[in-house]
């Protein structure tokens, strides 16, 4: 059988709220840096560090009382060390890590009669536990 998963499979969850209602789309990012070392019997390759970004794409919700952009630009601007919790999931599995503050890209602004988009990429953070997002499948 096959599986579609579609944006509509998908919630996002920053700071414990919710934001599908904003959200257009985001994607996880996580990859390995992963060395190579030539050793005496062969080749060895060893992974010493993971990074991650979160890449969020949303309609601009300024002034909305539950509003990520207006949360990510006071975070950023007030506490940008300190890392919000996040919670994704999609499909029934869930992904739950941190990510650093960063200010929203494409606001406050907008173009004449156009739905004002935001596009943002916040860093993981690489100081949990178990690397950095962790992915809890469902029950089936």
């Amino acid at each position: 059988m096959t599986t579609v998963i579609t944006g509509r499979d998908l919630t996002l969850s920053i700071d414990a709220v919710d934001h599908d209602v904003q959200t257009r789309g985001y994607t996880l990012t996580q990859e390995h840096d992963r060395q190579r070392y030539e050793l005496i019997d062969g080749p060895h390759h060893e992974v010493i560090d993971v990074t991650g970004s979160l890449e969020v794409r949303l309609m601009a919700d300024w002034g909305d009382a539950a509003s990520l952009c207006g949360a990510l630009w006071d975070a950023s601007a007030t506490d940008p060390n300190t890392a919000l919790d996040v919670v994704l999931e999609s499909n029934g599995d869930s992904w739950a890590g941190k990510v650093y503050p960063t200010y929203p890209a494409g606001g406050p602004g907008g173009e004449g009669k156009t739905a004002q988009e935001v596009a943002f990429t916040l860093p993981v953070a690489d100081d949990v536990v178990d690397g950095l997002f962790v992915r809890t499948a469902a029950v089936v």
